[in-house]
């Protein structure tokens, strides 16, 4: 009895210790490095409505109108926050911190669901420890955007999902405790997505992995029960919103659209057809993608790989010029990419569907993920970047080395992990998400900071004891 004290208040300590020292680091990034995103604007602009006017709309032409342009989850949790806390972003950026801290635990919990029952306490340490630690979540505690509360709702949908398919996977079956946990996984999943919208890709990523598990006849009724739990309290907390769409908007619309444009808006569909033949770094995101309707385009920062000809150089330099005269997007102008999209794919199908998918893949995560730091990202040449800002370069260089660190360990912790089919559902889930990341316009490398977690709880079967 005195051991199991002893060792009870070894393991609390461990873990007070690295949550202490994941909030002190998220603590000292928010008042460091604080950071306000294109979007922020439009966040606080509807939760000031949600506060001043109950309702969830943008002032359009002097009048309130309801919109879908976002999801509401964050202008929610920006209008709870300042309700409770006050105006001003300090106190977002705070309780943003302790929501990133409480993560550890959660990626803890993950990691400890995967692993047999003598090494899940270590592990479960393990995880907590390296997601406290975890620089990439902690940096964007400090940003007024959706991804803090986004990566806490996915892990613990996570969390959810693979202990109520544990059980349902066991002798038992998919009983009253396994259904309860799996619907909580769908009700989880469907708040995450009032964040970001592709949050039920948690559930998704379980569904092909269980079909094959329980494909046999005597377990459809398993699969049946699990599908229906997850589905149920995915549709619970949705049903609203689309209900809230179909009456005030008119139209039976559970997400936001693609380009998040206001109704009255000309999405550039053409042109970010266009792009995705072609466009695979930030750098060209920030010269191109985000200048449209916004600023001129410099045609000499094209790369040369957005170019197979002579006639098509003429074409795009035409087309650019007539945009920098106006700054406006109008239908004829972006037809005319989506033309110059079809006939790039036409001749080069492989590089629309295959090359240009595999280079954002390498921009989404193996990146410096410097974006919401002071810092240039640049380590070549490597004497001259180092000449010109060692410290730039130092803190450029570690964040590269803790990323292909994370990617690593992770790896090696998908080969000792006991529990195949809850690894089988996370790198399911790890390759749709990378998977449906390329095909967006801009491949930001925060679209994967909602891994980590996952990372971290893959990793820490490391720590899992050997036979």
């Amino acid at each position: 009895m005195g051991l199991s004290t002893r060792v009870r208040s070894r393991v609390v300590l461990a873990e007070a210790v690295a949550l202490a020292l994941g909030l002190a680091f998220r603590l000292y990034l928010v008042t460091a490095f604080p950071y306000e995103a294109g979007d922020t604007p439009l966040y606080e602009g509807l939760a000031r409505n949600l506060l001043a006017h109950g309702s969830y709309a943008l002032e359009l032409q002097g009048r309130l109108v309801p919109v879908n342009v976002r999801m509401p989850g964050y202008p929610t949790f920006l209008a709870a926050v300042h309700a409770l806390l006050g105006p001003g972003f300090e106190p977002v950026r705070l309780v943003q911190a302790v929501i990133d801290t409480l993560t550890a635990l959660l990626a803890g919990a993950l990691a400890a669901s995967l692993a047999a029952p003598a090494s899940r306490l270590r592990v479960f340490l393990a995880g907590v420890w390296l997601a406290a630690l975890c620089p990439f979540t902690a940096n964007y505690a400090a940003a007024i955007l959706a991804e803090t509360p986004t990566v806490f709702l996915n892990t613990a949908a996570f969390v959810l999902l693979l202990l109520g398919v544990r059980r349902a996977a066991g002798p038992s079956g998919a009983d009253a405790r396994a259904l309860v946990l799996l619907a909580a996984a769908g009700v989880v999943a469907g708040l995450g997505c009032y964040l970001r919208p592709e949050t039920p890709l948690v559930l998704i990523a379980a569904a092909p992995v269980l079909a094959v598990r329980w494909r046999r006849w005597a377990d459809w009724p398993r699969l049946v029960r699990t599908g229906l739990a997850l589905g149920a309290g995915l549709a619970v907390v949705l049903g609203p919103w689309l209900a809230r769409n179909a009456i005030l908007l008119g139209r039976l619309e559970l997400l936001p659209p693609p380009a998040a444009n206001m109704p009255e808006e000309t999405a550039p569909n053409g042109f970010n057809a266009w792009t995705n033949t072609w466009l695979t770094s930030m750098q060209d995101v920030y010269e191109f993608s985000w200048k449209v309707e916004d600023e001129p385009i410099d045609f000499s920062k094209l790369p040369a790989s957005a170019l197979d000809s002579l006639e098509e150089r003429q074409t795009v330099t035409r087309l650019f010029e007539e945009y920098n005269d106006t700054l406006t997007l109008t239908p004829e102008w972006d037809d005319a990419f989506a033309r110059l999209a079809r006939e790039r794919t036409r001749r080069h199908p492989l590089r629309t569907w295959l090359r240009v998918p595999l280079g954002r893949v390498l921009t989404i995560w193996l990146t410096p993920r410097i974006e919401l730091l002071p810092f240039s990202g640049h380590l070549l040449p490597v004497g001259v970047a180092w000449e010109d800002d060692p410290v730039d370069f130092t803190v450029t260089a570690s964040l590269i080395a803790i990323n292909l660190l994370f990617l690593v360990l992770a790896g090696l912790g998908v080969i000792r992990c006991p529990w195949v089919l809850g690894t089988t559902v996370l790198l399911t889930w790890l390759f749709l998400r990378t998977a449906l990341i390329t095909t967006l316009p801009a491949p930001e490398p925060r679209y994967v900071v909602v891994c980590f977690p996952v990372l971290a709880a893959l990793a820490a079967q490391l720590w899992a004891r050997t036979r």
